[in-house]
């Protein structure tokens, strides 16, 4: 493993860590009022802002590589 790799990991781990963090603070400031339809939608919302922030990383990995 490169130390790029290292890198990419790490700030990968960092994203996801905060975007867990605040979806989970979100939804259980919401939990109460929604319908199960309601929250439902909303995982499904925060699992689609999670798999395209790993498109975004994987951009940026590309970018960086290819200026190294």
């Amino acid at each position: 493993m490169t130390k790029f790799d290292v890198m990419e990991e790490k700030i990968t781990r960092r994203r996801r860590e905060r975007l867990d963090e605040e979806f989970n603070r979100r939804l259980s400031l919401r939990l109460e009022t929604k319908t199960h339809q309601e929250t439902i939608d909303e995982l499904l919302g925060g699992l689609t802002v999670i798999l395209g922030v790993g498109d975004i990383v994987k951009q940026v990995a590309v970018t960086a590589e290819s200026c190294l």
